[in-house]
């Protein structure tokens, strides 16, 4: 597996809760949208936590990652200053767009929108034709980390529903409040749920959640992806 050297070059704010590091890297990454990296710092390189790309520029060597500083390591890479060193290991995953040109349901809560982000640019290169629905939960509009760059996405047949779960407000096709999102509010948008491909990234629970229910239908596993984030450091 590889292992690269890299130095922090900037940190910048996304929300309150998030913000996106870039690093730059000696060599070049290849890597496949949806994948991650396992990241730590030079001077303490058994210390890691895993990082999902949400874009590789500069030829490879500019890696961006959007984080929630919560504890432990997400907040000591914001507070690390310019230049401080680290290694990256990998990248790796299954979270990976599959070869299969089906209609999509993206699943994406909280920072689990980073993958998810990744994966819909590299649908706007391939000039998707097939439809996409993204589903988004976050706590606030205000915290619900890229969400401006989401709706400039460039793709056709592409939707977005938004699931504010500590906001209230009336409720339109656009938005849902005060409640998390479950696989009545997937079914009720897409009619044939069984001939979708279906990708899931956020918390633990909420993964788990909707997963099972979805299996419930009937749907083959095969046509489910999923990555769940750890809220541990």
């Amino acid at each position: 597996m590889q292992t690269i050297s890299g130095k922090i070059i900037e940190q910048q704010d996304i929300t309150k809760e998030t913000y996106e590091l870039i690093i730059e890297t000696q060599e070049s990454i290849q890597f496949l949208p949806g994948q991650f990296v396992m990241l730590s710092f030079k001077d303490a390189p058994t210390e890691k936590r895993a990082y999902s790309i949400l874009r590789i520029q500069q030829e490879g060597k500019q890696i961006h990652f959007g984080i929630r500083e919560e504890k432990n390591m997400s907040k000591q890479l914001r507070a690390a200053t310019k230049e401080t060193e680290v290694e990256i290991q990998g990248p790796m995953g299954r979270f990976i767009l599959k070869e299969e040109e089906n209609e999509l349901i993206l699943v994406a809560a909280g920072i689990g929108i980073t993958p998810v982000l990744c994966i819909l640019h590299e649908l706007e290169k391939r000039n998707w034709k097939k439809r996409i629905h993204l589903f988004y939960s976050s706590s606030r509009e205000e915290n619900a980390a890229y969400l401006e760059e989401i709706k400039r996405i460039e793709l056709k047949e592409f939707s977005l529903k938004l699931f504010l779960t500590k906001e209230e407000g009336e409720d339109s096709s656009g938005k849902i409040y005060g409640r998390r999102m479950n696989i009545e509010d997937i079914q009720k948008k897409i009619k044939n749920i069984e001939n979708t491909e279906i990708y899931l990234c956020g918390p633990v629970q909420l993964v788990t959640d909707i997963k099972t229910a979805i299996l419930a239908t009937g749907i083959p596993r095969k046509q489910l992806h999923s990555e769940e984030f750890y809220s541990r450091s």
